[in-house]
């Protein structure tokens, strides 16, 4: 799960770093987003998962669940969760 997400994001960095200055506000047509219209609903969804994921991790933390395995305690700590 974690490499579909982060190939999906470098996919759409590529995507992105190949939009010119004067393209962001193009939109296939009348009444559609523009480019940058898009850009910003994906980044504010990026928000709203990362907090369900970030809860979800530390709900596992919080029932000994990620003791299991190291390296996803390491993530929790990270993140912030004690």
């Amino acid at each position: 799960m974690i490499n579909a997400l982060t190939g999906s994001l470098d996919n759409l960095d590529t995507v992105l770093a190949s939009v010119l200055d004067d393209g962001w506000d193009w939109a296939e047509k009348e009444g559609k987003w523009s480019i940058r219209q898009v850009t910003h609903h994906l980044a504010e969804d990026c928000n709203v998962y990362t907090f369900i994921i970030e809860r979800g991790l530390g709900n596992a933390w919080m029932q000994g669940v990620l003791w299991r395995v190291s390296w996803q305690y390491g993530m929790v700590k990270s993140a912030g969760v004690e």
